[in-house]
């Protein structure tokens, strides 16, 4: 008889057959399952902070229906490759690994994973496994990866066993590592393309108060601080994602002026605070959160720090004196217009045409505070040469400063914070002292790559705002619908529209942050005074003033184009919340026990176990990774290493 390879079907032509009988000697039943496993206590079910044998040295990843939310099933995949829907009762769902390609070097291009056969029919089964890699856009079998010891593995149920996983080159798919018993898979891992690999320059900036504030950024050498945060970086959380961390050449130092700060109300002196637990909580210089919004001299902060260091470092200080000044003018004409400009914050045509009747916007403007205001932003204006930005080119920055906190108060202060996708973080010094300060800091970044905590249900608040803007949309619609047969109010669409823009400006000014100076001149002074076609391309613009002086108010706004540019949202938004409604639900702070962007108190803290005992900031889930790398190379704070 000819010898036939039947190990490998493709080449003898057979198909739809049974080519590759199971070995006599397996025992499992047709039920034994194959799982991944990190270490060998997480095959046991242990995890959390008890799992001191992986501490996010590699990325993995598995489903686990006691610390995720069933909303994060859809984020994987099933043992055939094919996605979860979130009703779903999967039988298997795939663990994720990352792994370097062999140039970073063996620690990062080896390891060690753990197996076990789980066979509730036969619990004292055994047989062999043979594992086969496969690339996942089903073009053959994979060389890049290979299994330290060979690729068949003898097994019992409910044995750990090890199994090393070795990259040999790079690939630009991701693979499968299938586990079968013959012809039947009992086991998937996916192993994440590695082919690029990201790095960012991680650029520390030392705030400092004095005196004298500089002239200009002063390179110093690096804190253990900072080096050890990088090996943080790079050993035990972004790695997970195919990102590496390289500290910049120095930290840079620079010194502000405190009243510089508090005298803009950015910064605020607090007393000391006893908490109920009966601790003293420490004054001093905080953040002022204030009344007015949250997060308003917070990104105030940001804005007044990130600014002038970066003005310092670009030898662009006369520029950035230059706009902070127009910016304290823009301030006080947006305070003296908007004392006596109570108009609504939606649409009122009715009170459109009382405004225009009483030419409000005309008589403010007319008043003697606002002529000033207005005046000496004009003059300032003429030595604005533009604002100055941090260079996020491949860059994160981490802005430290010991000499304040963030939050609204000494007790429930904020150690850290980074505004969402801004590539940069602020840290304060509580979180420079505290045991967990590198994890904390690593946190903030995740925020600065677009990350939200676990324990926020952002799709729930993102339906429900959505909710909301469609059920306004389609008021609005139906509103523009009757304006169009109302002949004594569609005519005042145009100028309740800017009287709108004009509100929007003022809200944004005192519950967000300081506008831009562009964002001002467009919403603010061109609806006001209107804009003439400067240059081609230019669209001209009628000022409320303008409109206000004529008896029979005109408009460079369109009702049907505004009806297709609502019916174009509310179709967007609709769509989007379809995608969303089954990814919704979320567990409460600390209940991951593990992932890097939840919080360690948990909801119930008390004042003996202020933090949950097993929780450890110690990985990224996949979905994770992917989301990082999208914002980092959107925003260019990440570039491929070549």
């Amino acid at each position: 008889m000819k010898s036939i390879d039947i190990r490998n079907p493709a080449t003898i032509g057979v198909a739809n057959i049974d080519v590759y009988k199971t070995n006599d000697e397996n025992s499992f039943s047709d039920e034994a399952k194959l799982e991944f496993y990190r270490s060998a206590k997480s095959s046991q079910g242990i995890i959390g902070a008890k799992d001191d044998e992986y501490n996010g040295e590699f990325g993995f990843d598995t489903f686990n229906e006691k610390i995720m939310p069933k909303s994060y099933l859809p984020y994987y995949k099933d043992i055939d490759g094919k996605d979860i829907k979130i009703n779903d009762r999967p039988k298997y769902v795939c663990s994720y690994l990352s792994i370097y390609p062999p140039k970073f070097g063996a620690k990062k291009s080896k390891v060690t994973l753990y197996i076990k056969v789980i066979d509730k029919k036969n619990k004292k089964s055994s047989g062999e496994i043979d594992f086969i890699f496969s690339n996942s856009k089903n073009d053959g079998i994979n060389n890049n990866l290979s299994i330290v010891g060979g690729n068949k593995v003898k097994i019992e149920s409910n044995i750990t066993k090890t199994l090393i996983i070795q990259c040999t080159s790079d690939f630009d798919n991701d693979i499968y590592l299938d586990a079968k018993i013959g012809t039947k898979k009992i086991g998937r891992i996916i192993i994440m393309a590695n082919s690029k690999i990201y790095q960012t320059t991680i650029q520390p900036v030392l705030i400092n108060w004095g005196t004298t504030a500089s002239k200009t950024v002063d390179p110093i050498e690096h804190e253990e601080f900072v080096k050890n945060l990088e090996i943080y970086f790079n050993s035990n959380s972004f790695n997970q994602s195919y990102i590496i961390g390289k500290l910049a050449e120095k930290t840079h130092s620079v010194t502000f002026l405190k009243s510089d700060f508090t005298k803009k109300d950015v910064l605020k002196e607090m007393a000391e605070e006893t908490d109920p637990c009966g601790r003293i909580n420490k004054g001093g210089l905080f953040v002022n959160y204030g009344n007015k919004g949250e997060f308003v001299n917070a990104r105030n902060y940001n804005a007044l720090v990130e600014e002038r260091y970066a003005a310092l470092n670009s030898n662009n200080k006369e520029k950035q004196i230059a706009k902070e000044k127009l910016d304290v003018a823009m301030k006080e004409l947006i305070k003296v217009f908007s004392k006596d400009f109570k108009y609504d914050k939606q649409s009122n045509l009715s009170k459109a045409k009382e405004f225009h009747k009483d030419a409000v916007v005309t008589n403010i403007w007319k008043k003697q505070e606002v002529i000033d205001a207005y005046n000496n932003y004009v003059k300032l204006r003429k030595d604005y040469k533009g604002s100055v930005y941090l260079d996020h080119t491949k860059t994160i920055y981490v802005f430290i400063n010991k000499n304040i906190e963030g939050g609204r108060d000494p007790i429930t202060k904020t150690q850290a914070y980074s505004l969402n996708s801004s590539g940069v973080v602020h840290v304060f010094n509580s979180a420079y002292n505290d045991k967990d300060k590198y994890a904390l800091v690593i946190h903030e970044i995740g925020h600065a790559l677009s990350l939200q905590h676990t324990f926020s249900d952002r799709n729930s608040n993102t339906i429900s705002e959505n909710t909301k803007t469609i059920q306004k949309l389609e008021n609005e619609k139906k509103e523009l619908e009757n304006i169009k047969k109302n002949l004594d109010l569609r005519n005042y669409y145009g100028l309740d529209k800017k009287y709108l823009t004009i509100k929007t400006l003022i809200v944004y000014h005192d519950e967000t942050q300081t506008p831009s100076i562009s964002y001002f001149e467009s919403a603010f002074l061109n609806n006001i005074i209107g804009k003439k076609v400067e240059k081609e391309g230019d669209k001209s613009i009628i000022g409320v003033i303008e409109i206000e002086s004529n008896p029979n108010p005109t408009s460079d706004i369109s009702i049907d184009e505004e009806i297709t540019k609502i019916e174009a949202n509310i179709k967007k938004l609709k769509e989007e919340n379809n995608k969303l409604k089954d990814l919704t639900g979320v567990l409460s702070q600390s209940k991951t026990l593990e992932n890097i962007m939840d919080y360690r108190q948990p909801i119930d803290a008390t004042c003996e176990k202020p933090f949950n005992e097993n929780f450890q900031y110690k990985l990224f889930y996949q979905w994770q990774w992917k989301e990082m790398l999208e914002t980092g190379i959107e925003n260019e704070y990440i570039s491929e290493v070549k």
